[in-house]
C-alpha cells in the first residue's frame, strides 16, 4: 500500500506479473536503461536488485527504485515476480501491499493457456480487488514474433474474467440519446471510472480515499454484467455531477438534475427494471421550485434510504442559496 513516511516521502510499489519467461525482468531492465539515460518522468536510485537462477530466470524478484522528477518526494518500488508455477507461494508474499500491478502477456499462441492461468493466479490472490481497489495495466509484450495473439483475443479473457469494464460507457453510448450524449461527454473529457467501497449510494464522482475527481461504482458492481443498465446509468448520474461543478453537485437542486437524467437513461433502456411512479413524480420536479426541491428531497431519501445525506445539502447551489435567504430576511417585518 502508498506509505507516507515522517520526512514526507511517497512510496508506492508497482508490481510486474506474469507466467514464466513473458519479458518482465526484460522490461525493467529497459526501463532502469532508459530512464538512467533520459532522467524524464522518472530516475532510478541506485542499480537493481536481482535474485536469479543460473540459467537467467528470476529466482525470487527483481526490485528497482525510482524517484519523480517531478515531485522528488514520490517513490516508486518496482517489483517482478518469478513466474514458473513452483514459485506460487513466493508471488504471495511479494505481492503483499502493492499499489499497483502491470501484467506481462508472452504473445505467442501456444502459451496463451498458461497466461490465462496466471492472470487467474492474480485474480485470486487480489480477492475482488484487481480493478476494483488494485489498477491493473495489461503489456501485451513479444508482438514481433509470428503465431502470436492478439489485442482482442486477451481482451476477451478479461471480459471473461470480469476485469473489462470499457462496455459500460459503451453500453451507455447505445442506450439511447440521454446515454449517446452522456458517454461522448465521458469520453470527450477522459473522466476516469473505477470503484471504491461506498455504503450510502451506489456510486460517486468524488473518491475521497485518493483525492481524485471521476465516476466510482460501489465495488458490488464489479460483478454485474458490464451492460446492466444500473452501473451504467449511475455512470450516467455521476458524470452529470462533474459536468455540474462542485457547486451545483453539492445542492439537492444538482442531486434532482442527476436523477432525472439517471431516469431518462433507464427508461430509454429496453430491460430496466424499477419503481417507475416514483421516479416518474421526480422526473416531473422542476429543479428551480424549492417546493418541487423539498418533494425531491422527500422521494429520493425514500429510494435512496437513510444512508442517503441529502438532506445535508442546500436546496440550491450554496451561494444561490444564501442569496435567497438574505432576500428573505430582508422581507422579514421589523
Amino acid at each position: 500500500m502508498v506509505r507516507w513516511t515522517a520526512d514526507h516521502n511517497v512510496y508506492i510499489k508497482i508490481l510486474y506479473w506474469g507466467m514464466g519467461g513473458s519479458g518482465k525482468t526484460t522490461i525493467v531492465d529497459t526501463l532502469y536503461r532508459l530512464t538512467k539515460d533520459q532522467k524524464q518522468d522518472i530516475e532510478p536510485t541506485g542499480n537493481l536488485t536481482k535474485i536469479a537462477m543460473a540459467s537467467g530466470s528470476t529466482l525470487y524478484f527483481d526490485r528497482g527504485i525510482f524517484r519523480s522528477t517531478k515531485q522528488r518526494k514520490v517513490y516508486y518500488h518496482v517489483y517482478t515476480v518469478a513466474g514458473q508455477s513452483r514459485f506460487s507461494p513466493l508471488r504471495k508474499k511479494i505481492f503483499k501491499g502493492t499499489d499497483g500491478v502491470i501484467f506481462v502477456v508472452d504473445s505467442q499462441t501456444h502459451f496463451f493457456e498458461d497466461n490465462i492461468e496466471s492472470l487467474k493466479e492474480l485474480k485470486n490472490i487480489t480477492r475482488g480487488q484487481l480493478i476494483t481497489e488494485i489498477p491493473l495495466i495489461l503489456m501485451i509484450n513479444k508482438q514481433d514474433l509470428s503465431e502470436i495473439i492478439g489485442e482482442e483475443d486477451f481482451k476477451q479473457v478479461l471480459k471473461d474474467e470480469k476485469l473489462w469494464f470499457e462496455r459500460a460507457v459503451a453500453a451507455l453510448a447505445d442506450s439511447g440519446p440521454t446515454g449517446q450524449t452522456s458517454a461522448e461527454y465521458i469520453r470527450q473529457h477522459r473522466i476516469p471510472l473505477g470503484f471504491t467501497p461506498q455504503r450510502s449510494t451506489g456510486a460517486s464522482w468524488f473518491d475521497w480515499r485518493k483525492l481524485r475527481r471521476g465516476v466510482f461504482l460501489r465495488t458490488t458492481y464489479a460483478n454485474r454484467q458490464p451492460d446492466d443498465p444500473w452501473p451504467y446509468a449511475l455512470i450516467a448520474h455521476e458524470a452529470k455531477h462533474l459536468e455540474q461543478g462542485i457547486m451545483g453537485a453539492l445542492s439537492v437542486r444538482g442531486e434532482l438534475i442527476a436523477w432525472q437524467l439517471q431516469y431518462d437513461v433507464l427508461e430509454e433502456s429496453s430491460t430496466a427494471s424499477f419503481p417507475r411512479h416514483v421516479w416518474q413524480e421526480l422526473r416531473a420536479l422542476a429543479p428551480d421550485a424549492r417546493a418541487d426541491l423539498k418533494r425531491a428531497r422527500l422521494l429520493m431519501k425514500q429510494v435512496a434510504g437513510e444512508g442517503y445525506r441529502i438532506d445535508w445539502l442546500p436546496l440550491w447551489p450554496l451561494l444561490a442559496e444564501v442569496a435567497h435567504r438574505l432576500k428573505t430576511l430582508g422581507r422579514q417585518p421589523k
